[in-house]
């Protein structure tokens, strides 16, 4: 459809970008980047693919079907964003919220994520309602958003099918949020294994870069289920501080334990 890289502010608005063999919109650099009122179907990839580095990103008012994979992919680092229902499109996440940025997940909005893990310096803001619950979710998971992965039903969501929100000296606050199917824990070799869906210790086997950080949660109203690990750790030792606030809330059907604290929290 429309691919762009090197250094070209890009501002896409009231555009139908249909049937292209690869991505709708494929962004990649560190300029600032607009879709506003598109349509974005049946295109052989994403519904847009950005590699973003840093950048503003604005999003609204977009919308599609039948993309291969029908999702607006996300890798990098982030600034801040407001992440709102495009549609029927979900959000596919990975990457890095940087210290003094914000990422905000509005009502309604669709996230899924593939062997992949946010980690956060800055401020996740996860503000669902009862209605319209925010949900986090893997890639395999048709029962939101239907089938995002493009492959019918020759997949089945399950637990550690993506890694963790791990939150690094920074803040998560979910209202009216339900996260599931994290937590993946690999054998063998050198792998980052969080010890919960939601963590704050970056954790490596077999090899070194092992670390505690600093982080402040808050979650109310939602729902933290089907992790491979705890659904919730936090541990650490001298100079590692925090706080964890969990209320009214379900943390169920997980591998390890639903809440596990050790340190100063």
């Amino acid at each position: 459809g429309l691919q762009v890289t090197g250094e070209f502010t890009t501002t896409v608005t009231g555009s139908s970008l249909l049937s292209n063999a690869g991505s709708g919109i494929a962004v990649s650099h560190g300029q600032p980047v607009s879709m506003v009122n598109n349509t974005l179907s049946a295109n052989g990839n994403f519904a847009a693919n950005l590699a973003v580095a840093g950048q503003s990103v604005t999003l609204n008012g977009n919308s599609g079907t039948s993309n291969h994979y029908h999702a607006i992919r996300f890798v990098g680092t982030y600034n801040n964003i407001t992440l709102s229902p495009q549609g029927s499109i979900a959000y596919l996440l990975d990457g890095t919220l940087p210290a003094n940025k914000t990422m905000t997940l509005q009502a309604g909005t669709l996230v899924k994520l593939s062997l992949g893990n946010l980690t956060v310096l800055g401020t996740l803001d996860s503000r669902g309602s009862a209605d319209a619950p925010v949900i986090i979710t893997s890639w395999k998971d048709d029962a939101y958003g239907g089938d995002t992965n493009g492959d019918s039903d020759a997949s089945s969501p399950a637990a550690g099918d993506w890694y963790s929100i791990l939150v690094q000296d920074g803040s998560l606050s979910l209202d009216h949020t339900i996260m599931q199917y994290g937590g993946a824990w690999e054998a063998g070799g050198c792998y980052y294994r969080p010890d919960g869906m939601i963590t704050q210790r970056r954790y490596y086997a077999g090899c070194s870069g092992d670390a505690d950080y600093s982080a402040h949660i808050n979650i109310s109203n939602s729902t933290l289920r089907y992790s491979a690990r705890s659904g919730l750790h936090l541990a650490g030792g001298a100079g590692v501080s925090g706080n964890i606030v969990l209320q009214n809330s379900v943390v169920s059907d997980n591998a390890g334990d639903g809440l596990q604290v050790t340190g100063e929290f």
